[in-house]
């Protein structure tokens, strides 16, 4: 019997083996912090501990800035189109180079003559400008957690958002699972003030996701729109005041010639 217990242990450490090697890289950590201005524009900052199984020259790291959100309004399935921002990049300590695949904004992050192996970790810094809804029965926050196809299982993550203003944690859920899955259940969270921290219950599966939904008042959010037309406004107010000031005090008299009825000597 005891000979056949060792046999299964072997047998078992074999098979966790095998299943480590079947990714390059195994995602120890994947930890996401976003900050949320009341004009609608996000902070984030991503930290991801991984550990190479091979030599590779870095990650991929891709953002959705494209697409389409579904939303119930009224009882209906409405699907707005989106077009976001990404800007204000940082990923301290690391090269990257950015280019556009498929409505992603993909981050190349390494070197191309330069192997990378075992335990390392990347700090990801961008900015998100989220489009108009384009909708006056609701505001939301509508984000998705890990990007798309990556590249292993996640075995632990902590996300935290911090909302400009207080909410209704009625409102919140977590969404996820396998591509258009449901799933509610696949993390833990706690709402402290305006902040809302949560956690994965379970080690994410390669190839799932999980989205942030948060539901909020029309109005919720001063939008881009509404702060750009505040701007023009008040430089075209400028604009008008240096020309009334021109106008009134700044334009040179006029040179009256006098007049001589005297002809020139010779």
């Amino acid at each position: 019997a005891f000979g056949v217990f060792l046999i299964l242990i072997v047998f078992c450490s074999s098979a966790m083996c095998v299943s480590a090697a079947n990714y390059e890289m195994d995602t120890k950590a994947f930890d996401v912090n976003v900050n949320v201005r009341e004009d609608n524009v996000y902070d984030i900052t991503t930290t991801i501990k991984v550990f190479f199984n091979i030599k590779k020259h870095g990650i991929y790291y891709y953002v959705p800035y494209a697409g389409e959100v579904a939303r119930l309004i009224d009882g209906k399935d409405v699907r707005i189109p989106y077009r976001n921002r990404i800007s204000n990049i940082s990923i301290p300590g690391y090269n990257y180079e950015i280019t556009y695949e498929n409505e992603n904004v993909l981050f190349k992050i390494g070197d191309a003559d330069t192997f990378v192996s075992g335990e390392k970790t990347y700090v990801i810094k961008y900015r998100c400008r989220v489009a108009d809804d384009k909708t006056t029965a609701l505001d939301d926050v509508y984000w998705n957690i890990f990007p798309p196809d990556w590249e292993s299982p996640i075995q632990a993550a902590t996300v935290t958002f911090t909302m400009p203003k207080e909410f209704d944690p009625s409102k919140l859920e977590f969404i996820g699972g396998v591509y258009g899955g449901t799933d509610t259940d696949l993390m833990t969270y706690n709402i402290d003030g305006n902040t809302i921290t949560a956690m994965l219950k379970q080690p994410l599966p390669k190839g799932d996701g999980v989205s942030m939904r948060l539901v909020l008042p029309d109005g919720y959010f001063v939008e881009n729109n509404k702060i750009f037309v505040f701007v023009a406004l008040i430089m075209l107010a400028a604009f008008g005041l240096i020309v009334l000031l021109w106008v009134f005090f700044g334009r040179d008299e006029k040179i009256i010639p006098v007049v001589s009825f005297t002809p020139p000597k010779g």
